[in-house]
């Protein structure tokens, strides 16, 4: 697990095509500018022809996850002389469709795709499979009966996700010696695979419901509106969120009920820098963090193993959950 130094790198990136530069702001403003550029790393080819070009299609620009995991990703592969060139959906299908579509006629020798949508991607994928472009999903799957299409998916297991809260959950209820009183907030409902979450959670506390469970839409406003309703209702004793943005919500909305926080339990998913500041002073206790650098080097090596002609899992999980609280935050993000 990587500490501190880590998480230094800058969140700067814009996430559209990425060009190559002599330092960071050249680099986000290709990308910004929908541009690509060859670059040159210590190992680069002296053949530009023979450089190898990975494409990324990203989903959503403004996701500090994705930022993150593009500066890990685009540092590392630049360093062995890679040429890579970012798409960014900003959450729209069709778009990605288009974006997908680009990096093929741009001669990819690889694409790694980040879907906004399972089923909205296929067509797309389709495109890779007719010109022979191997693809690598990550995060979000096709449907049953497409896996075809991608040579692999990488997944941060989310059932493993909510198995690491609900154990969290459970010593702090020991500790307390008190039951649990839940209320469970739902990113999507309409995302099966981030829904593996909440069966992880579940299934690991041995429950089958929570006393009320609710849809955020994975941002601070819908946790903060569930949570405003659901003080009015119930005594809750723990929130449990399917992620970070959706914790400060729910945090924001008990603080303003002058709620002892010391009484709740306030859990997110992600381990976000910004979640950082709500963890150390107390308004969050927990998040199920991944380390980035770890995965974004996961999905390289998985790249070149591919391109090599090796043979590969169809489905990979690496290793990168961890839990963060104010026992551990300042390791991964120094004040």
């Amino acid at each position: 697990m990587k500490k501190a130094v880590t998480w230094m790198l800058a969140l700067t990136m814009a996430l559209t095509l990425a060009g190559c530069g002599s330092n960071a702001d050249e680099t986000a403003a290709d990308q910004t500018e929908g541009t690509s550029a060859e670059t040159s790393g210590d190992e680069a080819s002296a053949d530009d022809a023979e450089t190898i070009k990975i494409g990324v299609a990203q989903s959503d620009a403004s996701d500090e996850m994705r930022v993150t995991w593009d500066n890990y990703f685009v540092e590392a592969a630049e360093a062995k002389g890679y040429e890579v060139v970012i798409t960014d959906a900003s959450l729209d299908v069709s778009k990605q469709i288009s974006d997908v579509e680009s990096l093929v006629t741009q001669g990819c020798d690889i694409i790694l795709c980040v879907p906004r949508e399972g089923e909205g991607i296929v067509s797309a994928l389709q495109s890779c499979k007719d010109a022979g472009i191997p693809v690598v999903l990550m995060g979000v799957d096709v449907p049953e009966g497409n896996a075809d299409l991608r040579t692999a998916f990488i997944n941060t297991s989310n059932y493993d996700m909510g198995v690491l809260q609900a154990e969290y959950t459970q010593k702090w209820l020991e500790e307390r010696q008190e039951e649990l009183k839940l209320g469970y907030v739902v990113g999507l409902y309409s995302l099966p695979e981030y829904m593996k979450r909440q069966t992880g959670y579940y299934e690991a506390l041995g429950i089958t419901e929570a006393v009320v469970e609710g849809e955020g839409e994975y941002q601070a406003e819908g946790g903060m509106k569930l949570a405003e309703d659901w003080l009015q209702v119930y005594d809750l004793n723990v929130y449990a969120c399917q992620n970070d943005n959706m914790a400060i919500g729910v945090s924001q909305a008990l603080r303003a009920a002058n709620v002892n926080m010391d009484d709740v339990l306030i859990l997110g998913m992600d381990g976000l820098e910004h979640t950082a500041t709500y963890i150390r002073d107390g308004s969050i206790d927990a998040t199920v963090a991944t380390d980035f650098q770890e995965e974004a080097l996961f999905a390289l090596d998985l790249a070149e193993k591919i391109l090599a002609g090796e043979e590969v899992e169809e489905v990979v999980y690496p290793d990168s959950l961890f839990m963060m609280d104010a026992s551990n935050v300042d390791e991964y993000f120094p004040e």
